[in-house]
Formats: structure tokens, C-alpha cells, sequence
């Protein structure tokens, strides 16, 4: 079981008529109709019997009482930017919006406002106690979509690890011009486990948002933007998506002179960036490099800028199996540099719910 970070232990403990239950969900033992509110984040994926754990979240709910629930949508994985291992132990189903849903009212719940059709990461339901308890029947249809992700997934996957292989060979041969790479996020992680870079060939590495955690990453220090004046790179690369704006305002005026170059997936290249604004790429139609000046002119917005960002027996059986999958290799940070939570489960002020606790690697 994860353990509560300091931080998050004295947050707690400064709250008003606040009793913490440091245990999993399965385990506990709460009051029947004792709770307004059972708010369950990105847990019920990690569940051995989701909805065993559902049944229970009506327990205790009073009558009319909100449970308010979200999880990994795995509609994500149909995405053109996946470069993770997706299907990762620590999740033991993966859930579409229909099967979601279709577990939750199994469990008796009505539902008060449905998934948003166009959030493709996440699944938010907000379920009312009151419903009628019913068996999850199978969807035919949601079998054939789960084994249509999959198959996509794994191609795709393969595609954006080759193209991961490339930009760290062209990466090492840029290395004689010394390069900085800013962002030691998901993409940095990615390209070194999937692609075979070796961080030890940068000048710099540089991230001001994770070295508030963390001294390194992958065994290569990390260093704030002082580094830019201290080596004095002839590339900079931008690893980084949400951004890449703010990183190239820092970096242009203080470097002129530095080639910049800015990193992207689906499958992952260093574009060019006009007037750092992520929605002006396209992909290069007369470049034949994976690494390209930030000065080259584009005009219209590529297919790439798609927005990115677990099995049991009781619940609905369309749910996809994560052991069709190939062994997990989870990633240890998310895109922009995000550490990855690790789920707690907790009560609090008359509201039992999970929680995350952000844990640095």
C-alpha cells in the first residue's frame, strides 16, 4: 500500500473534525448510510472487484446520497501519440464510458450526469443512490471496439517507438554542438526507456518544474535555466508540449545565436515551432530530417496536435483485458513533467472517497 507523503499527512492533520482511514477501500468497514458523498478518483481501476466496491459505496451512502467517480478512459489508447506501455499492472481494468456506466448502475446507481463523449482521458460520472440494482449484460459492441483499441494501440506504439529510435540517433549526432534539451517529463522518459538515448551525451539537461522534486532523471542531473548562460548551448532542444511557448519566450531572447528545436510525438520529431504556437505545425513535406530548424514556415495545423495527455471477475465483462497486453514498462513521469500519483484512500469530513497523493519518483 502507498504511503501518505509528509505533506499530505500534516494537510490532514490541519483540517477541522477530520478522521483519516489509511487503508484500502476493500477493508474498510463504514457505517451503513452514514455519507453525503463517496468521491472515488482514478481508484476503481486498481480494484480486484470494482463492483463489490460499488455495492459498498451504496451501503454507505444515505438515501439520495452522490457518488462521484472518474477513471482512465480507455479510448486514450486509440490516440496517435502513445509511446507508453498503457496496459500497466497496477491496473487491473481498463473502462470505457459504456462500461463504466454499465458497472455502476449494476450496482444500483442512477446516473445524475453521464460521461463528457469528448474526454478522451478521463471518465467523470456523477451517480445518485436510488437506482435499481441489475446485472452488467454483455455489449457485443464494446468487445469489438476493445479488441479494435488494442490492435490500433500496438501499431501505433510501434510506429512512435521506431520514430523514438531515430530522434535519439540524430540527437547523438547533434551532440558535438553541445545540446540542452528542456523537459525531462513523459517525453524525455519515453525516448530514453523506448528509444535508447543516452542522456549522458546532453550538455544540459534541464527541467524547472521536476527539480523542485528531484535531483536527477535517468542518471543525468537536472539543472534550472540558469544552465542556458552556464553552457551556452549551440542546440536547445524542447521537449515539451503544454510548454513550449513559455520555454521558447526564456530561451530565444537570452540565446539568440542557439539553433532551437522543438520535440513532438505522433510519432515524435523535433518540428519547427511558428511563433511558438502549437497549433501553426505541420509536418515538414520537404525535410527529410527528424530534427528541424524552429525558422522553417508552416501554415496549418497537423493531425498530431490531437489531444493525449485494469481484470476481475464481477465486473462488467466487456471491460478490455489487460493481459492481452505485453509486459508493463509504466512511465515515471507524465507529459509536461507531472509526477505520477499513486492512489490513497481516505474519509474525510463526513465524505469517504479516494483520493491521489502525488509521490515524486
Amino acid at each position: 500500500m502507498p504511503t501518505l507523503s509528509p505533506l499530505m499527512r500534516k494537510h490532514l492533520a490541519d483540517l477541522d473534525r477530520v478522521e483519516t482511514i489509511h487503508a484500502r477501500i476493500e477493508n474498510t468497514n463504514l457505517p451503513d448510510a452514514s455519507f453525503d458523498i463517496v468521491h472515488s478518483c482514478h481508484t476503481i481501476e486498481h480494484l480486484g472487484h470494482a463492483l463489490s466496491v460499488l455495492q459498498d459505496h451504496h451501503r454507505v451512502l444515505k438515501p439520495g446520497g452522490l457518488m462521484l467517480i472518474d477513471a482512465p478512459n480507455v479510448d486514450l489508447i486509440g490516440g496517435a501519440d502513445i509511446l507508453e506501455e498503457w496496459f500497466i499492472d497496477k491496473h487491473l481494468y481498463h473502462y470505457s464510458s459504456a462500461t463504466l456506466t454499465a458497472v455502476i448502475k449494476a450496482a444500483g446507481f442512477e446516473i445524475v450526469q453521464a460521461p463528457d463523449p469528448d474526454d478522451r482521458e478521463n471518465v467523470l460520472i456523477l451517480a445518485r443512490k436510488g437506482g435499481t440494482a441489475s446485472a452488467a449484460q454483455p455489449d457485443g459492441s464494446q468487445v469489438a471496439h476493445g479488441r479494435d483499441l488494442v490492435a490500433s494501440y500496438r501499431k501505433t506504439r510501434d510506429v512512435n517507438r521506431a520514430a523514438l529510435r531515430e530522434v535519439a540517433a540524430e540527437l547523438n549526432r547533434l551532440s558535438p554542438k553541445k545540446v540542452l534539451l528542456w523537459g525531462a517529463g513523459r517525453l524525455f522518459d519515453s525516448l530514453v526507456l523506448h528509444g535508447g538515448f543516452d542522456p549522458k551525451t546532453l550538455a544540459a539537461l534541464v527541467d524547472t518544474h521536476l527539480i523542485k522534486h528531484m535531483q536527477e532523471r535517468h542518471g543525468t542531473a537536472l539543472q534550472g535555466e540558469g544552465a542556458l548562460e552556464k553552457v551556452r548551448p549551440g542546440v536547445i532542444v524542447i521537449m515539451s508540449r503544454a510548454f513550449a511557448s513559455e520555454i521558447s519566450a526564456v530561451v530565444r531572447p537570452r540565446l539568440p545565436e542557439a539553433e532551437i528545436l522543438f520535440a513532438w510525438e505522433f510519432p515524435m520529431q523535433l518540428l519547427p515551432l511558428a511563433s511558438c504556437n502549437p497549433a501553426a505545425h505541420v509536418p515538414p513535406t520537404t525535410n527529410s530530417g527528424l530534427l528541424v530548424p524552429s525558422d522553417v514556415s508552416v501554415a496549418e495545423p497537423g493531425p498530431w496536435l490531437t489531444s493525449a495527455s485494469d481484470t476481475g471477475t464481477d465486473v462488467a465483462p466487456t471491460a478490455v483485458s489487460a493481459k492481452t497486453a505485453v509486459p508493463a514498462q509504466a512511465s515515471t513521469g507524465s507529459d509536461d513533467s507531472e509526477p505520477v500519483p499513486e492512489s490513497a484512500t481516505t474519509a474525510v469530513a463526513g465524505t469517504a472517497f479516494e483520493t491521489t497523493v502525488s509521490c515524486p519518483a
